[in-house]
């Protein structure tokens, strides 16, 4: 009967080999998220640094979309607990330039922080579901589930379409026989969920 001896460079070598796999799959997972789609606001695999950021337009029938930047809004993840995401609230001017901060916290396991999809249960108005179709975002056309609803005020009908990806309101179109229409909509981010 034949017998291998491992000599003990053959018993380091067979260690480091395998030591070099896990860490490779470790970081893998660490920087794809665990399920493969890179911490993509599935409320299962959040990171600190993820970020939305929401600008607000003014636009009439004439000019079009997305018209006049009122400012913007941003989102971002700065500490996780096991309950909590701690998220920075920074309001931008129209240029970017930061005007006020605050922080605020926000649930582990919600599907989205700052303009989340689920903010949609709450709306006081009848809300009707639209089906899957597409909206025009900083990306180009993104498949997206679409609301609509309307409302009453100032003797006006506003009507409001709103689309959703990934946990979040995409694109927020608000429209009435007013001169001015309003968009809110996503402007930047580094969730893949919103723009892949």
């Amino acid at each position: 009967m034949a017998r291998i001896a491992l000599t003990r460079t053959m018993i380091i070598a067979i260690v480091a080999v395998i030591s070099v796999a896990l860490i490779a799959t470790v970081a893998y997972f660490y920087l794809y998220g665990d399920n493969g789609d890179g911490g993509n606001g599935n409320a299962e695999t959040w990171h600190e640094g993820d970020y939305v950021e929401w600008g607000t337009y003014y636009y009439n029938a004439t000019l079009g979309k997305p018209g006049d930047n009122a400012g913007y809004i941003r989102y971002t993840i700065t500490d996780i607990d096991d309950t909590w995401l701690t998220v920075q609230i920074s309001y931008l001017n129209p240029a970017r330039m930061e005007l006020q901060t605050q922080t605020t916290h926000v649930l582990k396991n919600s599907t989205g922080f700052g303009y989340p999809a689920s903010s949609i249960d709450s709306i006081y108005y009848t809300v009707t579901d639209m089906g899957t179709d597409t909206v025009e975002t900083e990306w180009g056309q993104l498949s997206a589930q679409h609301y609509q609803y309307s409302y009453e005020g100032l003797g006006l009908t506003y009507t409001v379409d709103i689309w959703t990806r990934g946990g979040f309101i995409i694109v927020h179109d608000t429209t009435s026989t007013a001169e001015l229409q309003q968009l809110i909509m996503v402007t930047d981010t580094n969730v893949p969920a919103i723009y892949s």
